[in-house]
């Protein structure tokens, strides 16, 4: 067994900002990309924190998924059926294997910018802390 890697773009807004989505209320904000994905992100409204891929939207985490089961269909050299795909819920692409989900970005939000870490984002409510350093608005 080996390990694979694989390189990811999201889609990035035509501000250039990323999409997040918290678990825990569900709330939705965007941020600048980052160059180096932190470890973890905050919440910008209930203040939960969890691990940086703990806040994808349901259309990033389809993303990743018709990825990785392209990539399995690429080194399985034709195993992968559509039975696969069904259990992923993701569209088969003519020949039976998945097709990539991509998706359109939109801006959302209020843009403000982070003082303490520099972090630009975009907010649609009241927030209480900033979602990459976890520190409150000055």
């Amino acid at each position: 067994m080996h390990d694979v890697t694989l390189e990811i773009t999201f889609p990035l807004s035509p501000q250039g900002r990323l999409s997040r989505v918290c678990r825990n209320c569900e709330g939705k904000f965007q941020i600048q990309e980052p160059k180096e994905p932190p470890q973890h992100q905050y919440c910008p409204y209930c203040q939960h924190e969890a691990g940086f891929d703990q806040f994808m939207t349901p259309d990033q985490e389809k993303l990743v998924q018709s990825l990785i089961f392209s990539q399995l269909e690429n080194q399985m050299s034709g195993v992968f059926d559509e039975s696969f795909a069904k259990l992923a819920d993701l569209e088969v692409a003519p020949g039976g294997g998945p097709k990539r989900h991509d998706y359109d970005e939109i801006d959302q939000g209020t843009a403000t910018h982070c003082y303490h870490c520099h972090l630009d984002y975009a907010l649609a409510g009241d927030y209480k802390i900033c979602p990459h350093c976890g520190k409150p608005p000055l």
